[in-house]
Formats: C-alpha cells, sequence, structure tokens
C-alpha cells in the first residue's frame, strides 16, 4: 500500500494494522512538518512495516517549490506546490514512477492519494499502475487550481479503471470528489 500525502500518517497507520507483519506500507510526505510528525509516530507507534519517504510527489523530476502550511503544525491542508510563485520553499521533486523504484514498491495494491489539487500531475509520473487507486480531489474548495475531480476521473479512465464516488452528502463536501478506482485491465 502507498499513501501519497501521508500527512502525519492517520491513513498509513490504520493500514500497517491492514497489511500486517508481512505487508508494507509507503508513506509520501511533502511538508516537513508533517513529515516530522509522521516518522515520530511510526517510530512511537512500532509501526515496522510503515516506511515514510520524505518528497513532493509531480510529474517530473525537477526542483519543486511548496508554499508550506501553517508553520506550527495545526493544519497541514494549505500546503500546496501550485501556483507558488517566488512564495514557497523549493525541494526536488519526484515522480510516483521514481519514488516507487527507490523504496522498491514496484507493484502495490493500492494507491492513495490525497495532495491538495497536484492529484494529476502526480498521477502523470505514474506508469507502473496499481490494482486500486483512491484519489481526494479537491474541488470542494472551490478553487479553480485545486479542481482535478474531471481530469482525474478521465485519466483513470483512460488507464482502465473503473471508477465510482461518494453520493453527495449535505454537510459533508469533500466526499463526493473521493474517486476510487479499480483497474480492469
Amino acid at each position: 500500500m502507498v499513501s501519497v500525502g501521508a500527512g502525519i500518517g492517520t491513513e498509513a497507520f490504520i493500514s500497517s494494522r491492514l497489511v500486517g507483519p508481512s505487508g508494507k506500507v509507503l508513506a509520501i510526505e511533502g511538508d516537513p512538518t508533517a513529515f516530522a510528525q509522521l516518522a515520530m509516530g511510526i517510530h512511537l507507534n512500532n509501526f515496522e512495516n510503515v516506511f515514510p519517504f520524505f518528497g513532493l510527489i509531480t510529474n517530473q523530476s525537477e526542483w519543486t517549490e511548496i508554499l508550506l502550511g501553517n508553520l506550527i503544525g495545526a493544519d497541514f491542508t494549505t500546503s500546496n506546490i501550485l501556483n507558488v510563485r517566488g512564495r514557497g520553499v523549493k525541494f526536488m521533486g519526484f515522480t510516483l514512477d521514481q519514488v516507487l523504484a527507490l523504496s522498491d514498491f514496484l507493484e502495490p495494491d493500492l494507491l492513495l492519494m490525497n495532495i491538495e489539487g497536484a492529484e494529476l500531475l502526480a498521477l502523470e509520473g505514474l506508469s507502473s499502475l496499481p490494482k486500486r487507486i483512491v484519489v481526494s480531489c479537491h474541488d470542494f474548495l472551490g478553487k479553480p487550481e485545486t479542481e482535478t475531480f474531471s481530469d482525474v476521473s478521465m485519466w483513470l479512465s483512460n488507464h482502465g479503471y473503473m471508477t465510482s464516488t461518494f453520493d453527495k452528502k449535505p454537510g459533508m463536501p469533500w466526499e463526493e470528489y473521493y474517486i476510487y478506482g479499480e483497474r480492469t485491465l
């Protein structure tokens, strides 16, 4: 299992228990404060099957700027690599293929992704397709730069995934923008 935009590890830690001692979880995070908390959580909870990777995921290997969210660690959801234009900090960006190869996660069963509007960029750097993908799109934020639902849905369909979503629910606008894809080829 691979979690892109793992944050402080909530889903990675649950996945650790689900995959069991013989399974592996790769937790990728590009916000340095969130990554520090992720690494600490792995250590404090003795998760021997969760492997943290610090890096920004994009469609090509290049220096990539990230606008960091709340630096005191209260809100990582505002960190992003979109429309930063000289206001952020530069880190090396990696493609998913590069990270999977470096981490020896060549054939993940499941890929979770929650990266604040950079989902399509990340998918464009992926050629080793997992059986299942879950992508959290951020169209519910109402910002044009984070509206990726249609493009991600099309990318998944073009790569042989059958997709589904949640129905719209009052008070939970983000749910309808989760895309679940299962590879049919």
